[in-house]
């Protein structure tokens, strides 16, 4: 039997009304108080009882959608990576402030120069091939020929990774003179080219655990490899022989250790002696999408770094010890778009349907929201941080700080839809929008670096990455029409 409020409304919500519509909907329609009595009133009494259990139902809502994200497969392995991509943000930084209270501001930009010239071979001379192997290697991890995509994948990364650094540091005279204005940084350039080709041979082993989903194998070797190079250059820090070079050779090789982990454990050796041979249709896809990848990553991997490159051209080493010191505080950013790219990519390639599309979507959400709260907070809190840490030297780069932040939440924002879009095999589309980046962040740097310095550089990135941000999500949102 139901009962009736004060003013003749039955409480059931199939009473007198019959069946009411849902509360969302009522919510929607309530408007200003009507005058009491009748079923009018009534009605807005019922739609503000709505609206107060609405509010609680869709923040109890959220809270369980939050919970149920981070107990996901997706979840569980971001958490762990993420985890992992703090441990090394948080070594990286610490290995960082020992760089900029041991090295002089000339020094120390130096540093920063070689470890850009290090990063930009090791993004490119690789040729695709590590990252194709993640996309082929997860669509095809439990069929037979997985050992063969590894196989050929693997010998193509040490062939023309090898053949790259060796041009590389033949080159090295030539470019230190003729682009740099700096013969003596020939000797850094090889040990540049040389800590390259190491990194592309770690990259591929630790891809082999990513196709695999082995995170706390991939972890393990990450985070040892930070480990190693903070443990040597704080030896090398306390014993007072932490120098510009010192510190050059400790980048190059800690790769090493974990490449030659990695053969004597004998999977290195599986790999090149499995067969290689795939099917002719499979071997098509492979070497377009491989094609179209490298026209993209090229283009990428020099707009990472060219600003370093455009500074060293027209400013001295201040200037780059400056762009760099800034550019560090960021690295607890980077590592979190890292944990996003390296959890996310397998799982999207491995995605049957749009649906799937969609539910790591809404997921992804979840993860971005706080990600993005945090980097606001980070924007303010962060220059006196980093200005106390390092020193009285860099008290000028408060504000390069805060604008490479706002620039990296711009990047946070569009790297997971990047991955959606390649997931789908959008290579070609992602290639022309890398090309077009490279040639406007060019433009830019060109014009506004040798007017503004670091300061140029920074805004230059944060256009270009803008641009991105509004074509991505333009993409995204045709290519849910289409599938729909």
């Amino acid at each position: 039997m139901s009962s009736t409020s004060p003013h003749g409304c039955s409480d059931e919500p199939g009473g007198s009304w019959g069946n009411a519509p849902p509360a969302r909907l009522l919510v929607l329609t309530a408007g200003p108080p009507p005058a009491p009595g009748g079923h009018e009133g009534c009605a807005y009494q019922y739609r503000s009882e709505v609206r107060r259990l609405s509010l609680a139902a869709v923040a109890g809502a959220t809270l369980r959608d939050m919970r149920s994200a981070l107990g996901s497969r997706t979840g569980r392995a971001t958490q762990l990576v993420l985890a992992g991509q703090m441990i090394q943000a948080v070594m990286g930084f610490g290995l960082n402030v020992l760089l900029l209270r041991a090295l002089s501001l000339d020094d120390y930009g130096l540093f920063s120069l070689f470890n850009s010239a290090m990063m930009l071979l090791a993004g490119f001379i690789h040729l695709g091939w590590p990252e194709t192997f993640v996309r082929f290697g997860a669509k095809h991890r439990d069929e037979a020929v997985f050992a063969a995509l590894r196989a050929r994948f693997f010998r193509r990364t040490l062939l023309s990774a090898g053949l790259l650094a060796a041009g590389a540091a033949l080159l090295a005279p030539w470019v230190a003179e003729s682009i740099y204005g700096r013969p003596d940084f020939a000797r850094y350039l090889r040990a540049a080219a040389l800590g390259a080709w190491l990194t592309c041979l770690f990259m591929f082993v630790q891809n082999d655990y990513r196709v695999r989903q082995r995170y706390p194998a991939f972890l393990a070797q990450q985070i040892g490899s930070a480990a190693l190079r903070l443990a040597l250059c704080t030896g090398a820090f306390l014993a007072g022989t932490l120098t510009l070079w010192a510190a050059a050779w400790v980048y190059a090789l800690a790769p090493l250790l974990f490449v030659a982990w990695s053969a004597l454990g004998g999977s290195t050796r599986e790999t090149l002696n499995a067969p290689a041979k795939v099917g002719p249709h499979l071997e098509a896809e492979t070497r377009t999408y491989n094609r179209w990848l490298v026209v993209a990553m090229i283009p990428f991997t020099f707009g990472g770094q060219i600003n370093y490159h455009i500074i060293a051209h027209f400013h001295g080493n201040a200037d780059l010890s400056s762009f760099g010191a800034a550019g560090r505080l960021t690295l607890p950013i980077d590592f979190a778009i890292t944990a996003l790219t390296t959890t996310l990519l397998p799982r999207l390639s491995a995605a049957k349907g749009v649906h799937e599309i969609r539910h790591y979507l809404s997921r992804l959400k979840l993860f971005l929201i706080p990600f993005a709260m945090g980097t606001v907070a980070f924007c303010w809190l962060a220059p006196p941080l980093l200005i106390w840490i390092a020193g009285g030297k860099y008290a000028g780069i408060g504000p390069l700080v805060q604008l490479l932040i706002v620039n990296a939440l711009v990047i946070l924002l569009a790297n997971p839809v990047d991955l959606v879009l390649n997931a789908w095999g959008w290579t070609r589309g992602l290639a022309i929008l890398s090309l077009a980046k490279l040639l406007v962040g060019v433009v830019l740097g060109l014009w506004w670096i040798p007017r503004w310095g670091t300061m140029g550089a920074i805004t230059a990135s944060l256009a270009v990455n803008v641009m991105e941000l509004v074509v991505v999500y333009a993409a995204l949102w045709s290519g849910l029409r289409k599938r729909q």
